[in-house]
């Protein structure tokens, strides 16, 4: 049964304040803009993997584990109101052939498939063969069944055999979904007929040790495919953990 229909007029709300509300001045809802910063940057003639890291866990871990690698530019989200601050994506590049996008705050969702698309053609002549996107979700927001792993994937219809390895890791289970920049990702992917993977770490709390525990987790991204080939041997990955919070060894036992 179709729900209820209505054909009547629209009118304008009366109201007994007389004038009053006219001159009531309401906070304009702040605006922002997408660009480049450095506006031309130098672009990779080809790019075999993108890793996109959304969240403190996924760049926590990327810090530790990435080779090394070059800044090339960010992807700026920027208020009209300066008090408001801007939201920045950062691009590494490998001579290796992979770039790196680092993403620590949240980027408003009405704004993250605009961010993508600008990160998907500023920096390499052609898309990536690959993308793999990093994020992690508190256990709170699990739902159904809890979670069997503290990692799980969500691939892309068009992954097939690219990542070999993928069936390692335990699937997101329905009802469970991804949201802003890294669903927008997954979305240009299946758009374009890109091969993807999304990765989600679980975490207990906003603790030191569970993002730790969350960051060291996402180094299950080295079972699939090449993706290894592009990051630093698991005992690296920890030693630099600990140089990132030295206050903390216990943490890296």
């Amino acid at each position: 049964m179709s729900g209820p229909t209505f054909f009547g007029e629209v009118l304008p709300l009366n109201s007994r304040a007389g004038d009053v509300d006219a001159d009531f001045e309401t906070e304009e809802p702040a605006n922002f803009s997408v660009s480049v910063d450095p506006e031309m940057p130098k672009k990779l003639d080809s790019c075999k993997l993108l890793l996109l890291a959304h969240g403190e866990h996924a760049c926590c871990y990327i810090k530790a584990a990435k080779m090394e690698t070059n800044h090339v530019a960010d992807i700026v989200v920027a208020s009209t109101f300066e008090s408001a601050g801007a939201y920045r994506l950062e691009i590494e590049s490998s001579s290796s052939g992979y770039l790196l996008a680092l993403c620590q705050r949240e980027i408003p969702s009405e704004y993250a498939y605009e961010v993508i698309e600008l990160l998907m053609t500023s920096f390499t002549a052609s898309p990536p063969e690959k993308c793999l996107i990093l994020c992690s979700k508190a256990t709170v927001l699990h739902r159904g069944e809890a979670a069997k792993s503290n990692i799980s994937i969500l691939s892309s219809t068009n992954a097939g055999s690219d990542w070999s390895g993928v069936t390692s890791v335990p699937y997101l289970t329905t009802p469970n979904t991804i949201d802003g920049l890294p669903a927008a990702a997954l979305t240009f992917c299946e758009l374009h007929k890109m091969s993807a993977v999304v990765m989600t770490s679980w975490y207990q709390s906003t603790g030191h040790s569970d993002l730790v525990q969350a960051a060291r987790s996402f180094d299950a991204a080295r079972k699939l495919s090449t993706v290894g080939d592009y990051l630093l041997a698991s005992s690296a990955v920890s030693e630099n953990l600990a140089k990132l919070h030295p206050k903390n060894p216990q943490y890296f036992a």
